[in-house]
C-alpha cells in the first residue's frame, strides 16, 4: 500500500510559542497509526492543522496525493479525512439516530428542493436512514437509535462521535483519545471496531491516545511528540524501547 496522508515541515505558532515545529510525517494505507505524547505536546492542534481548523503557518499536507493545507474543514470532510473530537461534538437533545444522520447533508436542504423534488430527498432520507441504522447496530448502539443523546454513557457517546465520522464513508479517520474517560472494558471494543473497520472497508486510523498499553496492541506504526516536534517513530517495541521516550515521554506520565 502506498501512502495517504503525508506531511512536509508543518509548523503552527501561536504569539511567541511554536506548537506545530517542522513535523514531517507519513501514514500509509489501510494502517492504524498512534500519536501519543506529554499532555501539551502539540498532538490536537496537530491534528486541527491536518483537518483544516487551523491553518499551517508553514509546511504542506498532502492527502491522497492533493495538496490540502489551506483548505477549510468542510473541503477536507469532503475529500474523505474525518476526525473525531476529545469532548463528542454531538447534540444533545437530539436522538442518536438524528446525531448520525445530521452529519450528511440531504440534497433536499433548500427550498426548491424540498418543494418541487420532495421524491428525491424522501429517497435519500430513507437510505440515510437505513445506513446510520447499520452503522448504529456494527457499533452496538442500535438499541439506543431513538433515545436522545444526554441518556448516552461517555463511552458511548465515544462511540456516536465514530458513527458519526463513519456516516461520511471515509477514507482517513483522525480519532482523538477515543477512550478517554471510557471503562476498560468498552476501550477495548472501540479500538476492537476501529481493526474491524480497517480489515472490512479499508479505512486508515491516526489516533491520539494516553492509554500506551490499549493502544500499542493494535497499531502499525507510532510517532511520538514532545513540544512540537516528533521525537520518535517506528513500530511499538521500537518506540517503547527508544531512550528520548522513556525520558521525555514515559517519564512524565
Amino acid at each position: 500500500m502506498g501512502s495517504i496522508l503525508n506531511t512536509d515541515n508543518l509548523v503552527k505558532r501561536f504569539g511567541g510559542l511554536t506548537a506545530v515545529d517542522k513535523v514531517t510525517l507519513n501514514v500509509e494505507e489501510e494502517s492504524i497509526v498512534g500519536l501519543i505524547g506529554p499532555n501539551g505536546s502539540g498532538k490536537t492542534t496537530l491534528f486541527n492543522v491536518l483537518t483544516g481548523v487551523y491553518r499551517p503557518d508553514a509546511g504542506k499536507i498532502f492527502f491522497r496525493r492533493e495538496r490540502i493545507d489551506g483548505l477549510q474543514p468542510h473541503q477536507v470532510y469532503i475529500k474523505g479525512l474525518v476526525r473525531t473530537f476529545q469532548t463528542p461534538k454531538i447534540i444533545q437533545k437530539m436522538t442518536v439516530l438524528d446525531n448520525v444522520m445530521l452529519a450528511v447533508r440531504n440534497p433536499g436542504e433548500s427550498l426548491l428542493a424540498a418543494l418541487f423534488r420532495r421524491r428525491r430527498w424522501m429517497g435519500f432520507e430513507n437510505r440515510l436512514r437505513e445506513r446510520a441504522l447499520e452503522i448504529l447496530r456494527f457499533l452496538g448502539l442500535d438499541k439506543h437509535a431513538y433515545t436522545p443523546a444526554s441518556e448516552l454513557s461517555g463511552g458511548q457517546m465515544k462511540l456516536l462521535e465514530i458513527a458519526r465520522a463513519l456516516i461520511s464513508e471515509p477514507k482517513m479517520m483522525l480519532l482523538d483519545e477515543p477512550t478517554a474517560g471510557v471503562n476498560p472494558v468498552l476501550a477495548y471494543t472501540i479500538f476492537d471496531r476501529v481493526e474491524e473497520l480497517r480489515k472490512r472497508f479499508g479505512i486508515t486510523f491516526f489516533i491520539i491516545e494516553h492509554r500506551i498499553e490499549l493502544l500499542m496492541k493494535y497499531v502499525d506504526k507510532v510517532y511520538v511528540m514532545h513540544q512540537g516536534k516528533l521525537i520518535a517513530e517506528g513500530g511499538p517495541n521500537d518506540v517503547m524501547n527508544n531512550p528520548d521516550v522513556v525520558k521525555v515521554y514515559l517519564g512524565s506520565v
